[in-house]
């Protein structure tokens, strides 16, 4: 009878947390909208030349893979001044706010396959605008979601659409007047019942913190979310338990180089995703995101600049930092051992050239398989550490470690680490976090652990609900402490513990995603002879070069070697061997 009666209050916190997104904005008002829709993309400094339409909520704007412009206008109420205002746009698909210079300033996700949490519609207006009472914003629109098109579940029109669908309709378009304590006290309530949820069962505190959220939901009814809040005070301030483990969290988005998307909306998802984590780095002092692949960040260079400058300035701030030694996050098993080579030579130039950076980690946290060949690769490239959590996919064999050195065919080894959360799109809860010590081979020897924590594969990274939940599990009693970390000084704390480690020889086997070298074989085909194609070119070339001499009585003739040209075909062949196109 009394667990009946804890599973009923249990139900209710949970029913009372899905209510609360109600009373987040205290007054809406609708905004003016008119939008453009073209089949490809048109740059920001291009938009005005289009031809505009108004739209309103409910209307249908564009399908498959076509781009948009939204221009949205209004007034912000006088009485609304200095308060937080925010702008509540979706339009089904992703979207891309830009200042009024033409920088990326925050990304929109109108929905997504997974959850509610990969959701983002809303956008805090800058300053100005509150001051001003006007606004005037420009907003590209994409027509896919955050995972490309959709599929029908009807065979029949399966069979129509056999790559899916979209259908781009505007489903909100105004300002809110934001109640942020409202919002807080959602996020405690969430943390707090994450972590009555993953505490054992005959555990004192479920019951003490459920009883603590009774009475918080109860002040909220009578007293307002602040007085409910300092209720929730009695949970959050218990000493913590004194765990030994530290979960280093580390803000990131996975983004697929190409997957269920062209690689042209690729480019875009790096503004999407950059742009707002520029922005959680300026809102939330001590915050750290990382990223990997550097075509990406050439991306941006390339079509982004300004964006790409602060992203710099973080590097050099601090901020972020930079991963992952590869020109992208390769697959490991089909290309050739020059071009695993190629990947780290291109890559990490890149990086040492763009940001002073000699990146010292191989980071992989989605890649089908790794070679045996990799760590002799790794140490020639100056790298010693190696990160992916793939192999916690394996359909039959566990896999026996966390944190462990991985030996090579040659008998080079790295340091590997395998977060034991199992997730490279963290939600960074206490139910999650928890893993680092129930799921831990390593559990009782190493005292670190890396949670990659945000939205990924198609973008996106933590949105500020992540970071604040984040915050509260920095010292919350029964979940292992969180600190906003690098991944790289993580990785040579857990290379201390040096020959305490066990050792894995060789390949390590993923046993899941099958057919990846077989699977679309005329795509294999054609790699195997661009490889065979770069190594005659290049060899004949440098036999050019440097000729053994000329004809009788002639000097040899001088010839430039097309280094740049090279450097050019390598990288188209390259981004091609990303681990979800060549497999």
């Amino acid at each position: 009878m009394f667990d009946r009666l804890f599973d009923f209050n249990l139900g209710c916190l949970r029913v009372f947390i899905g209510e609360l997104p109600r009373l987040f904005y205290r007054e809406k008002i609708p905004l003016r909208c008119e939008v453009a829709v073209t089949a490809d993309e048109v740059p920001f400094e291009k938009r005005s030349a289009l031809a505009y339409r108004p739209i309103v909520p409910g209307e249908m704007w564009g399908e498959n893979w076509e781009s948009s412009w939204f221009h949205v206008t209004g007034m912000i109420p006088r009485h609304w001044d200095k308060r937080s205002v925010k702008l509540l746009f979706n339009a089904g698909g992703e979207g891309l706010i830009f200042a009024p210079d033409g920088t990326p300033a925050a990304s929109l996700t109108g929905g997504s396959v997974y959850s509610a949490s990969f959701v983002k519609n809303d956008y805090l207006l800058p300053e100005d605008f509150t001051k001003k009472g006007v606004v005037d914003l420009w907003i590209e629109g994409a027509a896919n979601t955050l995972f490309g098109l959709l599929f029908d579940g009807d065979p029949e029109l399966r069979r129509e659409h056999p790559q899916g669908r979209f259908t781009g309709i505007l489903q909100e378009c105004a300002i809110g007047l934001f109640d942020e304590e409202v919002w807080q006290l959602s996020i405690d309530l969430k943390v707090i019942e994450e972590l009555i949820s993953g505490l054992p069962e005959k555990d004192y505190r479920r019951r003490r913190h459920l009883k603590t959220c009774k009475e918080a939901m109860a002040t909220f009814r009578t007293s307002g979310a602040a007085a409910a809040r300092k209720v929730l005070r009695e949970i959050f301030d218990i000493t913590p338990s004194g765990a030994l483990m530290t979960v280093h969290g580390v803000g990131h988005a996975h983004i697929d180089t190409g997957w269920l998307w062209p690689v042209r909306e690729t480019i875009r998802k790096c503004a999407r995703t950059f742009s707002s984590q520029i922005h959680n780095i300026e809102t939330y002092p001590g915050y750290k995101f990382g990223a990997s692949q550097a075509q990406l960040y050439d991306f941006t260079r390339r079509r982004y600049p300004a964006l790409y400058e602060k992203i710099k300035k973080a590097v050099a701030d601090g901020s972020w930092e930079i991963q992952g030694g590869m020109w992208v996050e390769a697959d490991c098993n089909l290309p050739s051992g020059e071009s695993l080579v190629r990947q780290f030579l291109v890559g990490k130039n890149f990086f040492r050239d763009e940001f002073g950076v000699d990146v010292q980690n191989l980071w992989l946290p989605d890649v089908f398989g790794y070679s045996g060949n990799l760590p002799q690769i790794l140490r020639r490239a100056g790298m010693g550490y190696f990160l992916t959590q793939k192999l916690s996919w394996n359909v039959y064999n566990k896999f026996p470690h966390n944190t462990f050195w991985w030996r090579g065919i040659d008998g080079s080894t790295v340091l590997a680490h395998f977060p034991p959360e199992d997730d490279y799109n963290s939600r960074l809860i206490p139910s999650g976090l928890r893993k680092h010590e129930t799921n831990n081979a390593e559990a009782g020897l190493v005292d670190e652990a890396i949670s990659l924590f945000g939205i990924g594969d198609g973008g996106g990274g933590p949105t500020e609900n992540y970071i604040e939940r984040g915050i509260r599990c920095q010292h919350l009693n029964g979940c292992p402490p969180v600190r906003f970390s690098f991944a790289q000084p993580a990785l040579e704390k857990m290379a201390a513990y040096g020959d305490r480690l066990d050792t894995w020889d060789g390949e390590l086997y993923f046993e899941l995603h099958r057919g990846t070298f077989t699977s679309q074989t005329a795509i294999k085909r054609w790699n195997r002879r661009a490889e065979e194609a770069f190594r005659a070119a290049e060899m004949l070339c440098a036999m050019a070069a440097f000729p053994a001499g000329g004809s009788e009585g002639a000097a040899p003739q001088p010839f430039a070697y097309p280094a740049e040209a090279f450097l050019d075909l390598w990288k188209r062949l390259l981004i091609n061997q990303f681990h979800d196109i060549i497999p």
